[in-house]
């Protein structure tokens, strides 16, 4: 039973990150948007991926955003 729920967490865990870097990297700044709302969002966005143990440096996170813009 153990060995079941762990592995529907991290089938759970990698959709969620699947999910979350997907939105991270298709999500571009829109017209008349504010710059701060957007760098709010892509912060709420490495935040969850965070949460979810994914590592990536800050200087990696700063090219992906500044990308987007």
């Amino acid at each position: 039973m153990h060995q079941d729920l762990v592995e529907r967490y991290h089938q759970s865990a990698r959709q969620e990150r699947y999910e979350i870097i997907t939105l991270m990297i298709t999500t571009k700044i829109r017209d008349g948007e504010s710059v701060t709302a957007y760098l709010q969002k892509m912060q709420r966005y490495v935040d969850c991926l965070l949460k979810l143990d994914v590592n990536f440096d800050e200087e990696l996170a700063i090219e992906i955003i500044l990308h987007l813009l």
